[in-house]
């Protein structure tokens, strides 16, 4: 099934088949074991759209940041301190970066 993200992972050199056959794995496999808990946080929605466009959305806004030219920075979280990054002149790569950047987009 296309996706908007086909191009960019062509360009990547992905095996399109392939790709989309681990995804519909992992899609089946988070939502059989966490999209099904009882009593599931609603809170936990913003992970179930982080991890479902981790192949996506964020691969895309990284390669955004590289065309215009800026480092990119990968780190977990609670590890860097994040002064270095922008002080590298650099984008830095954590998913709390997501969340508030869709924080700003809701209003």
């Amino acid at each position: 099934m296309p996706t908007p993200y086909d191009d960019m992972w062509e360009k990547l050199n992905l095996d399109l088949t392939a790709h989309e056959g681990l995804l519909q794995v992992l899609g089946k496999f988070y939502g059989d074991i966490y999209l099904t808990q009882e009593g599931r946080l609603k809170g936990m929605e913003y992970l179930d759209f982080v991890l479902s466009e981790v192949h996506g959305l964020r691969i895309k806004e990284l390669q955004e940041a590289k065309a215009q030219g800026r480092k990119v920075i990968g780190t977990f979280c609670v590890f860097v301190p994040e002064e270095l990054v922008p002080a590298a002149v650099a984008r830095l790569v954590r998913e709390m970066d997501l969340l508030q950047r869709l924080k700003t987009m809701e209003g």
